[in-house]
């Protein structure tokens, strides 16, 4: 047992043996360690930038994923940021902490000591923008177009939702109502309607993925769609059934989105039952941490969000290129 007071002061060592909070789970508790580990190299400066940002996404990502680790990652940071005498550790804490509280919020015991606004956890982990604009002390800046071909740019902030970005459309453009208007997210594969609660920088943060994944097609994956449909097949086998890839939650249901683009076609709200085979698209690691029945209608999102609008082909691509 730590006493409390350890637990939240700064330690010099990198490594820990067990969590700092009582957890049920024990994948959670040896996460946890790791966490911790890349927590410490993160605050060293040993990274590259480009190293930074994956660790602080890989952060945020497991406490998005993941509930039970979120108290854990937010008692590791509040500990090496607490009397640690290097000045660029302790921003670099505030930094990850800042990221952390915009992307989730603690457990309603820990909340009592660790106050956060209560908002609905993120999707997905800060972009490589919204790092830099926090680590700035900055907005986010974007850029909206209208269908009579006026633009707006605003600033958001991390948390700010669709319907944020538009009460300041609406106070610039000199719009009274909001009824009946929306904002619509436009891609060369689909356009979609944003939902008022979702997240700006969720959607920021698809961008850059989808960016960065496409950027690899040219180089990695192979031009033959017979060679395409063979790999495809050996990938959905290596990461569902066999689990090969230590992935997280988080890009397990990628995946199953993907997956279930190319096993199902497009999206249909109304056929949920469609994913109740829950074993084909996720591999029994991360299966098992929930009931089965829970997982239908994260598979439902993940196939409307990552799979949409792609063309069978184009998600074996994604499929190949994401794992």
């Amino acid at each position: 047992m730590i006493p409390k007071y350890e637990m939240v002061t700064f330690t010099r060592n990198s490594s820990i043996s067990t969590s700092h909070v009582h957890m049920y789970d024990p994948e959670n508790i040896q996460l946890s360690c790791t966490i911790f580990k890349e927590l410490c190299r993160y605050l060293k400066g040993d990274l590259k930038a480009e190293g930074e940002v994956q660790a602080i996404q890989s952060i945020v990502g497991y406490g998005i994923d993941r509930e039970e680790l979120r108290d854990e990652i937010l008692v590791q940071l509040v500990r090496q940021s607490t009397n640690n005498p290097c000045r660029d550790a302790i921003l670099r804490a505030w930094l990850l902490l800042c990221l952390c509280v915009v992307a989730f919020y603690p457990s309603k015991t820990f909340n009592k000591y660790f106050n956060t606004l209560k908002v609905t956890p993120r999707k997905m982990p800060p972009s490589a923008l919204e790092i830099s604009a926090v680590r700035n002390l900055g907005n986010l800046v974007c850029r909206f177009y209208f269908m009579d071909g006026r633009t707006k740019a605003i600033d958001v902030q991390p948390s700010d939702t669709a319907m944020d970005a538009m009460q300041q459309l609406a106070i610039k453009t000199g719009l009274r109502n909001l009824d009946g208007w929306a904002l619509y997210e436009s891609t060369p594969e689909f356009d979609h309607v944003i939902k008022s609660y979702e997240y700006l920088a969720d959607i920021i943060s698809n961008w850059e993925f989808c960016q960065r994944t496409s950027a690899t097609f040219s180089k990695e994956i192979p031009q033959d769609p017979v060679e395409v449909n063979l790999l495809f097949a050996q990938s959905v086998h290596g990461v569902v059934k066999a689990d090969e890839y230590p992935i997280n939650e988080r890009v397990g249901l990628q995946l199953a989105g993907l997956q279930a683009q190319v096993l199902l076609g497009e999206p249909q709200e109304a056929k949920v039952e469609r994913y109740a085979e829950v074993g084909n698209f996720l591999c029994n690691r991360i299966r098992k941490t929930r009931r089965d029945i829970d997982w239908i209608p994260d598979l439902s999102e993940a196939h409307k969000i990552y799979g949409s609008g792609k063309s069978e082909l184009v998600a074996k691509v994604w499929y190949l290129s994401v794992w």
